[in-house]
Parts: structure tokens; sequence; C-alpha cells
């Protein structure tokens, strides 16, 4: 399912919109594997970056929420913690 320049493969609601389990890949390189409602990133999944990040948490209507670990390209891990806004509260 082709949304804007971004390419979804996966379950599909009735009106063509990600629902369920799938992963988005992003015209910039990027990719999001997880669960979307909607449309939208909703529930576990993760995120990899074209600067070679990647995130592992929990999306509500696409908005990262809660503690999220991040690995950059050289393995290293740190954790990351937003509030219920996507808003980020601490590097």
């Amino acid at each position: 399912v082709r949304i804007g320049d971004a390419l979804f493969c996966g379950e599909a609601n009735a009106a063509g919109r990600p629902h369920g389990q799938g992963t988005l890949l992003l015209p910039d390189g990027g990719a999001h594997r997880g669960r979307f409602e909607d449309g939208r990133a909703h529930g576990p999944g993760e995120l990899a970056i074209a600067t070679g990040l990647a995130f592992k948490g929990h999306w509500e209507a696409n908005r990262r929420v809660g503690i999220f670990e991040v690995v950059d390209v050289n393995g290293k891990r740190w954790m990351k913690s937003y509030d219920s806004h996507g808003k980020q509260l601490s590097s």
C-alpha cells in the first residue's frame, strides 16, 4: 500500500490504511516495523532511521510514549523517555 512517498507492507483495514502488524518503508531510507491502528503507528514497534539510530518502544497515534531503547550504528545503547504527547523527557 502506498502512503504518500512511503510503502506499507502488512495488514490493512477496509479503507486501505495500515491496521495490524506491518512494516512502513520511508522515502528517506528509514523503516518502522510494528503495530498500526487506522494508519498510525500504535503499540509496540521499532523504528530505524537513515542516520543509523534505531528506537524500540511503544507508540500511540504516531507518538513515542514511555521508555525507548535507542541503539546507534556502533551498538551503543541508551534509554530515552517520552511523555503521553511524544515529548522527550530525558536523554
